[in-house]
């Protein structure tokens, strides 16, 4: 059920906020279109599932030309929705780690933003990955999956990150957060209800540490692509990277040749 479908006659403050945003005030039990995205997910995946039970079952050579001209398989998706560029403010950032219910995933949503890795990464780490020589942590493929966007390699750790490794107890073995990435979503959303921002979501946090590298230490993207493990800078571009633009300015602002760039009348 997405943010704009009620399961019964309680909506969640979440969707309160969105059919708000949308305009719809309509009673509890109305079912209200989803958004452009979520019908295109939706399509592909029924898809995605036909095509893996036809091929399962050896099916295409007698019945892949009649799957094809279903309408399920040839029904035009929405169009993209534009990406998303919400930011999650220094106040709103204390606000949700406020909200949240234990001290693991407080550490888990700042450890977040300090490596802008994904929360399925993040799951994943092993304090045996942890070499705090080098200030790095390695990052593991995952073997069991044939294909994911998570490639081992080495991620820095700046000192943020490393004092939040070192609050959790540093140890030799096993999982650095023993949490799974559905159970941190639930709790980043409850949270994010409960402290009235209700348009912050977990990968949000994503790009905010990818801005913040950019924005605060003037990072280039080769240097951000070392931490979040992109490989195509477009992407990283239109997806991620929102700088602010008074951060900016206040930072060039105080550039020793900010006020030679033209000249008195």
């Amino acid at each position: 059920l997405g943010a704009g479908r009620a399961s019964g006659s309680t909506l969640t403050k979440h969707q309160r906020y969105y059919r708000k945003k949308a305009g719809q005030g309509l009673p509890p039990d109305t079912l209200v279109l989803p958004s452009a995205q979520t019908v295109r997910h939706e399509i592909t995946l029924m898809r995605r599932a036909l095509i893996a039970y036809f091929r399962a079952f050896k099916l295409n050579q007698a019945y892949g030309t009649w799957l094809h001209s279903q309408y399920i398989m040839e029904l035009p998706l929405p169009n993209k929705p534009e990406p998303r560029d919400t930011r999650v403010e220094e106040d709103a950032f204390a606000a949700l780690i406020t909200e949240l219910d234990d001290t693991l995933q407080q550490a888990f949503v700042k450890f977040a933003v300090m490596t802008t890795l994904r929360r399925t990464e993040i799951c994943s780490l092993r304090w045996e990955d942890v070499n705090l020589k080098k200030n790095v942590i390695t990052l593991r493929a995952p073997g069991h999956l044939k294909k994911s966007k998570t490639h081992t390699r080495e991620v820095p750790l700046l000192p943020p990150a490393i004092q939040i490794l070192q609050k959790l107890g540093l140890a030799n073995n096993g999982p650095i957060f023993n949490i799974s990435p559905s159970g941190i979503t639930q709790a980043v959303r409850r949270a994010a209800d409960r402290a009235g921002l209700h348009d912050v979501r977990l990968h949000d946090l994503r790009r905010e540490g990818i801005s913040r590298l950019v924005e605060l230490l003037e990072a280039s993207l080769e240097d951000v692509m070392v931490f979040s493990g992109h490989s195509d800078r477009e992407v990283l571009q239109r997806h991620y990277l929102q700088q602010r633009a008074n951060v900016i300015g206040d930072r060039l602002t105080k550039h020793p040749r900010a006020a030679t760039m033209i000249s008195a009348t």
